[in-house]
């Protein structure tokens, strides 16, 4: 006599393929969604760090002009053609998934070549925020001028940028405040 052995009927093999579906389809959101975070916590320190580039460049450049206030440069240059009554506002940086630049004289500094070099022209980030070269994308500055004594300039630095699995665009800032102690 043969014995008769049970098989899995066709209604369990589909229950098996469907919750073996569910449970890939959860776990490859998950990574997904895990690497974006990693992507764009990646993305923000290389900005905090061309944020911080531009700060130390700023820093050097007061120096300088304490040490020859007389002598023409970048600081003279930026104070002469870049200073502005008041900065844009940060909550304005954003318009629906675009970034927005209201800034009237925004500029960059070149810090790549040999010495400090002024950009002018800022473009929108093709990838994050930074100074490329003699490309600034996604990040620039806005100097505003005190009319207050000891003369100041309040340096907006501003990056705004899209990254990948967000709808709206990442922004920082910070502010650095210099003084010029011979006016």
């Amino acid at each position: 006599m043969i014995g008769y052995s049970r098989g899995d009927t066709i209604i369990e093999v589909l229950l098996a393929i469907t919750v073996f579906s569910l449970v890939s389809v959860g776990g490859i959101s998950l990574m997904n969604q895990g690497t974006a975070i990693a992507q764009r916590a990646l993305e923000i320190d290389w900005v905090r760090q061309q944020m911080d580039t531009q700060t130390d460049a700023l820093r050097f450049l007061n120096r300088q002009h304490i040490k020859n206030p007389n002598s023409p440069g970048v600081w003279s240059d930026i104070t002469a053609r870049y200073t502005v009554d008041k900065a844009q506002e940060f909550e304005g940086m954003i318009n629906g998934s675009d970034c927005v630049r209201h800034a009237i004289k925004p500029f960059a500094l070149d810090v790549s070549g040999s010495g400090i070099a002024l950009l002018g022209s800022i473009q929108n980030a093709s990838t994050y925020a930074q100074v490329s070269g003699s490309v600034a994308q996604g990040l620039w500055i806005e100097a505003v001028h005190s009319s207050s004594t000891p003369h100041f300039y309040d340096f907006h630095i501003r990056a705004c940028w899209n990254t990948s699995g967000q709808s709206a665009p990442i922004t920082l800032g910070t502010i650095v405040r210099l003084y010029e102690p011979n006016n």
